[in-house]
């Protein structure tokens, strides 16, 4: 979280600069809410990026789909995979 957070192209996804505020990030975001759905992108036991949709309006069923991924893992596929497998 440190490292991917460390990028400036990541500022809109929050500000992580210390061990707390990456374990805050986390816990916010898997916390069980009916009008969210958070994943981690998990390479070898490491989160590299997320998915989520959140503010879900299960009446009209829509959501706001986001994502991120660490600088070093761009490119691979695995932001489309886990889009696709979220949206599934």
């Amino acid at each position: 979280m440190l490292t991917a957070f460390d990028d400036p192209t990541m500022r809109r996804q929050g500000t992580v600069t210390t061990l707390e505020e990456a374990r805050r990030w986390v816990t916010a975001m898997t916390a069980r809410h009916d009008d969210r759905h958070v994943f981690a992108v998990d390479v070898c036991g490491v989160a590299v990026g997320a998915v989520g949709i959140t503010a879900i309006d299960a009446t009209n069923r829509t959501g706001w789909f986001w994502y991120w991924m660490g600088r070093a893992h761009r490119g691979l596929g695995l932001t489309s995979r886990a889009s696709s497998t979220l949206a599934n």
